[in-house]
């Protein structure tokens, strides 16, 4: 009777073996925290600095990358969260509204529920569809101070040619806020985002108290 032969495979083989399919997802597991955290750390440093000081910092005028502020403020967005650190949360989503950049758009939407004033300030910096369909349903919002960011986010974004049906939308239910706001000081802001959105002229000053007395 002929029985199969059988190969003994030595320890160091095996080992060999299962490392070489093991060490792949070894490589990928270690990598997956390091990329999330590519920006270096002197740049992430001066940005979190830059974000402590009092006096205003034009996010928009080049200094910095778009590349660079949005991987940036975003690690900083995200290390705020898991320390549990508001100043820094606040100043960081405020300084995503500064830069004007796009890419903030869905943090900012998702801060609508935990930060909504801040987040409709912001928002109205980043002139884009998403921001204007994310403000319409705030001016309804039980808060007056909510409501009365968003009537400055709606007033404050720029309606070029790629967003006139979103313009049309803010017109429309700006001009029927006009009715239904309870809040006088509200309706008055009201009306200076109309006018802006329409004639690109404010003639009233309680448009720019809204932002001065965020």
């Amino acid at each position: 009777m002929t029985f199969p032969t059988v190969i003994k495979m030595k320890p160091k083989s095996i080992l060999i073996k299962y490392v070489k399919y093991l060490l792949p997802i070894v490589i990928i597991i270690v990598a997956i925290p390091t990329a999330a955290f590519a920006i270096d750390s002197q740049t992430l440093d001066n940005l979190i600095f830059l974000l402590s000081q009092p006096e205003p910092v034009a996010w928009n005028d080049s200094s910095f990358d778009d590349a660079t502020l949005i991987e940036g403020f975003t690690t900083i967005y995200e290390l705020s969260l898991d320390n549990d650190t508001p100043s820094q949360l606040h100043s960081v989503i405020w300084a995503m509204g500064e830069t004007g950049l796009e890419a903030f758009v869905p943090i900012l939407i998702g801060e609508l529920e935990n930060e909504p004033t801040l987040a409709c300030y912001a928002l109205g910096k980043i002139s884009c569809d998403d921001s204007v369909d994310a403000l319409i349903p705030m001016l309804e919002n039980e808060d007056r101070f909510v409501r009365e960011a968003a009537v400055w986010g709606l007033g404050n974004i720029t309606y070029g040619e790629n967003l006139e049906e979103a313009k049309s939308a803010a017109l429309d239910k700006l001009n029927e806020r006009l009715t239904a706001e309870d809040e006088a000081w509200i309706v008055d802001m009201i009306g200076a985002a109309i006018e802006l959105i329409e004639t690109g002229i404010i003639t009233s000053p309680v448009f720019d108290q809204g932002i001065e007395n965020r």
